[in-house]
């Protein structure tokens, strides 16, 4: 069960990925299919994580269809803005990512509940530093200088 869900984590940095292209490319994302895969991705990473019932809610509110949605469409747009002049392909893979994730939760977080969001943020901080090594981010981790926008 771990190797599959582990599939799923990577799948989750491999969606996000196919939206970021390379420095000669432009990107047109399909909204509602980037925000279901990505939710389903974002959900395999709750489940293999055993995040808890509120945070797993709140997670799934920020990614369902809809305003949230478009939130998270503008974010990964941005990301891509952010991190397309970036040559290296795996800084820009996973930098992107997490800038992504911090948007799409900021900009989402009143889809959640109080007590709802302070379990996933909470969450996050605690295990980001497995995901980050678990997706093959180790040397541009969640939150780590090498993915301060410059």
């Amino acid at each position: 069960m771990l190797l599959k869900n582990s599939f799923l984590i990577i799948a989750f940095i491999s969606v996000v990925s196919t939206f970021i292209p390379s420095n000669s490319q432009t990107v047109d994302i399909n909204d509602g299919l980037f925000c279901k895969e990505l939710e389903e991705n974002m959900l395999a990473i709750a489940e293999l994580f055993k995040m808890r019932p509120k945070a797993t809610s709140c997670l799934t509110k920020m990614f369902t269809p809809g305003a949230a949605c478009e939130n998270v469409v503008k974010c990964n747009k941005k990301s891509i803005e952010d991190w397309n002049k970036t040559a290296d392909e795996l800084e820009k893979k996973c930098c992107a990512s997490w800038e992504l994730i911090d948007c799409g939760f900021e900009k989402n977080k009143d889809k959640c509940t109080d007590d709802e969001f302070k379990e996933l943020r909470t969450f996050w901080a605690a295990k980001s530093s497995e995901i980050s090594d678990l997706v093959s981010c180790s040397k541009f981790k969640y939150g780590s200088q090498e993915c301060k926008v410059k």
